[in-house]
């Protein structure tokens, strides 16, 4: 499982935990009286839109971050490695002068 996954399911369970918490609170209003159950469905219901697009938004949140690392990285290694590059050509460019001057 990557790191963005990880992400996504800490998120998914906190939402679950939030839905059951709902449930159980809005059971026991229904219980004492203070709502009816049609009541009780339509608070559900906007709880769980809004808890979708929570979910939604902190999806959304974690791609882009990981987006940023990613394209952070790649740029800094890709940096490396032409720097690399460079320096292994400019001791090439010596060694064959070292060569010829030997000749």
């Amino acid at each position: 499982m990557d790191m963005f996954e990880r992400f996504i399911n800490l998120g998914l369970g906190a939402f679950s935990i939030t839905k059951e918490k709902a449930e159980k609170i809005i059971d026991e209003m229904v219980e004492r009286g203070e709502i009816n159950r049609e009541e009780a469905k339509k608070t559900m219901e906007n709880i769980i839109k809004k808890g979708e697009e929570q979910r939604d938004q902190f999806r959304s949140m974690v791609r882009e971050e990981m987006e940023k690392y990613k394209n952070e990285h790649v740029s800094s290694h890709k940096t490396k490695i032409a720097d690399l590059e460079a320096r292994v050509k400019d001791l090439e460019e010596k060694l064959n002068q070292q060569n010829n001057a030997e000749q």
